[in-house]
C-alpha cells in the first residue's frame, strides 16, 4: 500500500492550511483564511476576485 501525505503538494489556496485527515485514505481538509471558501478555499467569499487585481 503507497501512503503519501496529501498536503505535500499544498491543494489549498489562498493562504488556506492542509490538514491531513487520513494518510491511508489520502483525504485532507483546508482551514481557510477569512474570505475564502470552498474544498481548496478557491472560493472568495467577499464578492471581488483574488486575482483581479494580478
Amino acid at each position: 500500500m503507497d501512503i503519501s501525505d496529501p498536503c505535500e503538494d499544498r491543494p489549498c489556496e489562498n493562504q488556506g492550511t492542509c490538514v491531513v485527515l487520513s494518510l491511508t485514505e489520502g483525504s485532507y481538509s483546508c482551514l481557510c483564511v477569512q474570505g475564502f471558501a470552498g474544498l481548496n478555499c478557491e472560493a472568495d467569499t467577499m464578492g471581488k476576485s483574488f486575482y483581479s487585481a494580478r
